[in-house]
């Protein structure tokens, strides 16, 4: 036998003691929720069963319905108990993440390709998209919660300084949705309380939050995770950094220092300005923060190219838009004269900012904007949320199945599994002979899975 046949074997084994353990434990704790309800209330009606897809393969079992007198509602005690909710689509929450987590690197086919044979099973791509969906929602459910909650987080962190970075992603769209548009704007929003002082080009408190969404939306999206995360009230200066787009602007408001991202700012020089050596004045003009005379001496480069090249004097006519309609916001915080900048935690420095868009390709764009992908608005949305949930570090509140707790240690290790205790196929539903060997789980503890196992393995 091949090393990968034996390692098969072995994992089918695992997957199939995993199904029947779990299967028993329902059954030991759907007894236990018999027996102890509150009888005058949930009348007891029939056993129904179900199939729930876990991580080791489909779980079939029967769970007790109950007439529930107080609402006249029919329902299972055990699903409620486990954290099963039948609105979800029977997949186990572990199940979720392992789908989810495979959704975010991988288009749908090839993470269901991927997880189909690292399962070794059959997981559909439809089954990957629903997961995502779902998964999506509850987050934006998670998000509209929290903007209904008004009052100031008393509790929450205080910081001095609070960063936000905004910027947006444009994804095409599918053929349904062209009669919106040929593409829509994914809106990302960056928040950190600065950089680590050791490491540098690391952020602090990072917290990422994006949709495809109306700007006002976000804001109140923003605003209540921050709020969810500090103590408004006690900080002493944030700032927006963005690349001067409409609704970039409408995320500020009087409480809030917006300014223009540097990067665009050079990006649109080095785009509509040909000549190198106005190029390289007007940057010179910039860096020591005249731009009154920068605006000035773009505009005297505007009057001698109109009517030559009209391409150029179009480009030099959006550049000097650009740069009037935001001029209020083109020095950085750091470089104002009426911006008191509060002193840093201690492990925290202050730098210029600009960091969204490394965020926006590693957080959108590499996962979503290649390849000829197209989006529906809802299903970017949904998937967008989960990529920002993971790079928060917070995927998934994953609830297991059952609180189990399995101590091993090298002292209960009786005896090792040889080359000899290879199982063998003895009929069509068993797999693997018994052999006489100690099981170190078996003699651990007296814990549910415990004995659970014990009633299979006779």
């Amino acid at each position: 036998m091949l090393f990968k046949e034996l390692e098969k074997s072995i994992f089918d084994f695992a997957c199939e003691l995993s199904r029947e353990v779990t299967v028993k434990l329902l059954e030991q704790e759907d007894e236990k929720i018999m027996k102890s309800r509150d009888k005058s209330r949930y009348r007891l009606k029939q056993g129904v069963k179900t199939t729930i897809k876990a991580l080791y393969g489909d779980v079939e079992y029967s769970r007790r319905c109950y007439k529930d007198n107080l609402n006249s509602d029919y329902v299972f005690l055990l699903d409620e108990q486990m954290g099963i909710d039948r609105s979800e689509g029977l997949y186990s929450d572990n199940m979720k993440e392992l789908v989810a987590n495979a959704c975010m690197d991988l288009s749908y086919g090839k993470a269901a390709e991927h997880l189909s044979e690292m399962l070794g099973r059959y997981i559909s791509k439809t089954a990957c998209w629903d997961i995502v969906q779902e998964l999506g929602r509850k987050i934006d459910e998670k998000e509209d919660a929290l903007v209904k909650q008004k009052d100031v987080n008393q509790d929450g962190k205080i910081v001095n300084v609070l960063f936000e970075e905004t910027d947006g992603v444009w994804l095409r769209t599918q053929l349904r949705d062209k009669k919106k548009g040929k593409s829509l704007e994914t809106k990302v929003v960056t928040i950190y309380e600065g950089w680590d002082k050791e490491q540098p080009d690391r952020l602090v408190g990072k917290t990422v939050i994006g949709g495809v969404t109306k700007s006002k939306n976000l804001k109140k999206k923003t605003e209540a995770v921050i709020n969810s995360i500090y103590n408004i009230d006690e900080i002493k200066l944030r700032v927006i950094n963005g690349d001067g787009a409409s609704w970039i602007s409408d995320m500020s408001d009087g409480d809030v220092i917006y300014q223009l991202d540097r990067f665009h700012i050079l990006e649109y020089l080095n785009r509509y300005i040909k000549d190198k050596k106005h190029r390289s004045r007007v940057k010179k003009l910039l860096q020591h923060k005249k731009i009154d005379e920068m605006i000035s001496y773009i505009e005297r480069i505007y009057n001698s190219v109109v009517g030559q090249d009209k391409k150029e004097t179009d480009g030099m006519l959006k550049l000097l838009s650009y740069l009037k309609n935001n001029q209020s916001y083109i020095l950085r915080y750091n470089e104002r004269d009426d911006v008191i900048v509060p002193e840093p935690e201690e492990g925290i420095i202050y730098k210029t900012m600009g960091v969204q868009e490394s965020q926006n390709c590693t957080l959108i764009t590499m996962r979503m904007k290649h390849r000829r992908m197209r989006w529906s608005e809802a299903g970017a949305n949904n998937l967008i949320k989960l990529l920002c949930y993971r790079e928060n570090n917070k995927i998934i509140d994953v609830t297991t199945m059952m609180d189990v707790e399995i101590p091993i240690t090298k002292e209960e290790i009786i005896k090792e599994f040889s080359c000899a205790d290879i199982p063998k196929i003895i009929g069509k539903d068993k797999y693997f002979e018994l052999y006489n060997v100690t099981i170190p789980i078996l003699s651990s503890n007296n814990s549910p899975l415990t004995e659970a196992i014990r009633t299979i393995s006779g």
